[in-house]
């Protein structure tokens, strides 16, 4: 996974979320990607996140081309069709305004366009908590089939965001072999 920041005003940024193929298809077998915020460099950390990028390496570069998903961008909560679905939880036991993480999860439809060369694009307005100005503790990438979801609306639904992120991380591994950084 490479994990590109850029800034267009100097106080606010953006990410883009490169995958590879083996990458892919580890998200596919819910081993989720994910990117800790605070491994970005520190000039980063400063500003606001605005938007990230989910795209697919392509040998050894990215593709980009800006095509947003059919439709609108499913907010928390909600999923459309063909689209990314995302919510955010608090870590256990953290604190009223600790950072969220926020899972985002790709379906099929989206997988498919990834693979076609388009980028999936996601503000981060769109994603976090209401009334949340904060940046994201970490950006998890994930996968469900319409089952999953299903599980997933349930669980948040009820108001259990953690059970919902198990069933969207359950083949979570750390992988050196594949590239997950030593620890």
């Amino acid at each position: 996974m490479i994990v590109l920041p850029s800034s267009f005003d100097g106080a606010h940024f953006e990410l883009v979320i490169g995958l590879d193929e083996t990458g892919l298809q580890r998200v596919m077998e819910y081993d989720p990607a994910v990117v800790e915020m605070s491994a970005l460099p520190h000039e980063w950390l400063g500003m606001a996140l605005d938007h990230y990028h989910v795209a697919l390496l392509r040998g050894g570069t990215m593709t980009f081309a800006f095509a947003h998903p059919p439709g609108p961008i499913g907010a928390i909560g909600q999923m459309q069709p063909g689209c990314l679905f995302a919510f955010s939880i608090n870590a256990p036991g953290a604190t009223v305004n600790a950072p969220p993480t926020v899972f985002s999860i790709l379906d099929d439809a989206c997988i498919a366009q990834l693979r076609a060369g388009q980028q999936i694009l996601v503000p981060w307005r769109d994603v976090a908590p209401p009334g949340d100005a904060q940046n994201p503790r970490d950006l998890v990438v994930c996968y469900a089939t319409p089952g999953d979801m299903e599980i997933v609306d349930y669980h948040l639904d009820h108001g259990d965001a953690a059970q919902a992120a198990r069933q969207v991380t359950r083949g979570f591994a750390w992988r050196p072999d594949l590239g997950d950084p030593t620890r």
